[in-house]
Formats: structure tokens, C-alpha cells, sequence
């Protein structure tokens, strides 16, 4: 049941980090393309833009499983969680 409940959370967890990313990458491209920020920009295809989205999305979830973000810290000290 303790490993079932720590999987849904890692999930959650993951799952939110992701959200954080897609939407810092549309926060962006909306930026860009829909306001005067920039200067205006050259034409350019959407298709690459959602292309490259999801292969940015599958990159950031590998490289946050690799890291071990969501390994539980039940027992580790503040300290070591810093470091």
C-alpha cells in the first residue's frame, strides 16, 4: 500500500515538473510571437514548434527521473537534502 501511494506521488510529482516546463516553453513562444517584446520575427512553421515541445518534455522527464528528484527523503536530514 506505502509503495503504491509512493508511486502515484513521484507521478504527481513528475507530472506537475512537466507542466512547469510545457508551460514555460508556450509562456515563451507566445512571447515571442504575440507580443511587441521582440522584434518581429521571420516566418516560421508551428508543426517544429510542437515537434520540438514534446521532445523537450521527454528530455526534462529523463533527465528528472535520472537525477533521482523524487526518491523519498523520509529519513534524511535537511542538511543532506541541501547538498
Amino acid at each position: 500500500m506505502l509503495k503504491h501511494h509512493n508511486q502515484f506521488f513521484k507521478g504527481l510529482m513528475l507530472f506537475s515538473d512537466l507542466l512547469c516546463v510545457s508551460s514555460a516553453w508556450w509562456l515563451a513562444y507566445f512571447m515571442r510571437f504575440y507580443t511587441r517584446i521582440f522584434p518581429s520575427p521571420t516566418t516560421y512553421v508551428f508543426e517544429h514548434y510542437i515537434a520540438a515541445w514534446i521532445l523537450i518534455v521527454v528530455i526534462w522527464g529523463l533527465v528528472f527521473i535520472s537525477l533521482d528528484l523524487y526518491r523519498p527523503r523520509r529519513l534524511s536530514t535537511s542538511w543532506r537534502e541541501a547538498v
